[in-house]
């Protein structure tokens, strides 16, 4: 019976028999491979050491993901031609040094595995020679966010040799020993490790240099808004370009630009090329002239707004508003980054110091784009080419004003020094008038004398 119980079950199928046991990892199921980026076979192998190539790699999985980059095609190319290993080994291997030769040279000059190229890494090694302090302690000023040793230099230094993509993606592919690697690289790997090491070196070098540029942006914008503020409200303006409406209209009376009831601003500076008999006197002199014996009050005026213009820095308003607008935005970004680091309180008190004084600056710039877009209607040009215009009509005017009086003050010393040439020129004469009169008075009485000598002469004989 048992045995047929047996062999029943065994054909019946007995669902109380367990289940075979788990097989072992790694064996039964073969992993699927790690797709591999096709490589170039060299037809021999250097024997001797060579000197180094020092490229950039692309990193294998850049390579496989970019499948129509060239290196794709160039894995299976034919060879060109064929290459002279043989002669590449002599010419390019590293000269054979004796023992003593080596170990002098290893002791002097430990060999280092370098991964970046050799303007990135001498870059890096510059960076880190400009601290006065190991690199451990750097990492930890700014893991710490400690701007009393991260200075705005050091920060802007430190930002221009964060890794790039590929360089962070060969940094970390690296997992060899890492007191081979060379000093900037070991400080570059060290510094990926930092939490948020991009946002904190953004944000130290914002806030720090966020002051310089608040002063140097407002220092464009508040000139500018002074000078369109003038050109719109300076009342000597219109009555200057009144003088010269009529001036121009006198001047062309007789031809079919006469009787004009306007005249481009650019117009301004041509009259400087009308000039008298005298080659230097021009009607801007004649105006000046005008202005100095009539009204010196309209060229005071023009002085103040010449001085205004003369303290407009060389940048564009474009630019300028385009910069505040960067600024602008950028701090937002930034403070918004900032607070989630866990030294958000380093932060807190700059960022605050200054959304005063940039929310100041963005309101009047807003202010003075819409005061150059009342002066473009008021002098019906673009206000660019009419601040220039003017700028460059008032500093002639002034100029020119000025050269009247120094011709004055020549042209009194010239008369004094007339008269007084012809005072001397006059005593002159009288002093020889003088002489000559006393010299004929002389030679009467001389001959006087001798007339009553030979007279008594004729006497005496008689």
């Amino acid at each position: 019976a048992m045995p047929g119980h047996g062999h029943d079950a065994g054909v019946g199928g007995n669902t109380n028999v367990p289940p075979p046991a788990p097989g072992i990892p790694g064996f039964g199921v073969v992993p699927k491979a790690k797709p591999q980026f096709p490589v170039r076979k060299l037809a021999q192998q250097p024997a001797k050491k060579m000197k180094k190539f020092n490229w950039t790699k692309i990193p294998e999985q850049k390579l496989l993901d970019g499948k129509e980059c060239i290196w794709a095609s160039l894995c299976t190319r034919p060879t060109p031609l064929p290459l002279d290993f043989k002669a590449v080994e002599e010419l390019f291997s590293v000269a054979e040094v004796t023992g003593m030769q080596k170990a002098v040279e290893t002791k002097s000059k430990p060999q280092f595995i370098t991964l970046l190229n050799d303007k990135r890494s001498m870059n890096a090694n510059i960076v880190l020679k400009s601290f006065s302090m190991p690199p451990e302690s750097v990492l930890e000023a700014i893991a710490a966010c400690d701007m009393s040793k991260i200075n705005e230099e050091h920060a802007r230094a430190l930002c221009s040799v964060i890794p790039e993509p590929d360089e962070a993606q060969m940094l970390h592919d690296y997992k060899e020993d890492r007191s081979l690697l060379a000093p900037p690289e070991r400080f570059l790997l060290s510094l990926m490790e930092v939490n948020n090491y991009r946002v904190r070196l953004e944000s130290m070098l914002f806030v720090q240099e966020l002051p310089d540029q608040i002063k140097e942006l407002g220092t464009v914008v508040t000139a500018t808004h002074k000078v369109v503020k003038a050109l719109q409200e300076n009342k000597a303006v219109p009555d200057i370009l009144c003088l010269v409406l009529d001036l121009g209209n006198f001047l062309n009376a007789q031809g079919t630009t006469g009787g004009a009831g306007g005249f481009s601003i650019s117009s301004l500076v041509k009259l400087c090329d009308i000039h008298s008999g005298h080659a230097h006197y021009s009607v801007v002199h004649f105006l000046a002239e005008q202005l100095q014996k009539s009204r010196p009050d309209l060229l005071d005026s023009a002085r103040e707004l010449n001085a205004a213009f003369a303290e407009l820095p060389k940048s564009d308003m474009e630019t300028c508003a385009a910069e505040v607008g960067k600024m602008s935005r950028k701090f937002v970004t930034a403070s918004v980054s900032a607070q989630k680091l866990d030294c958000a309180d380093k932060f807190t008190g700059l960022f605050e110091a200054c959304r005063g004084q940039v929310d100041g600056l963005t309101k009047l710039l807003a202010d003075t784009q819409s005061g150059l877009e009342r002066l473009s209607k008021l002098y019906l040009g673009k206000p660019d080419e009419v601040m220039a215009q003017f700028s460059v009509f008032f500093s002639k005017l002034v100029k020119s004003a000025d050269e009247n009086e120094l011709r004055k003050v020549a042209e009194e010393k010239a008369r004094i020094a007339k008269e007084k040439a012809e005072a001397e020129k006059h005593a002159k004469e009288e002093a020889a008038a003088a002489r000559a009169s006393a010299s004929a008075g002389k030679q009467g009485r001389g001959a006087g004398k001798a007339g009553e000598a030979e007279g008594e002469g004729d006497g005496d004989s008689n």
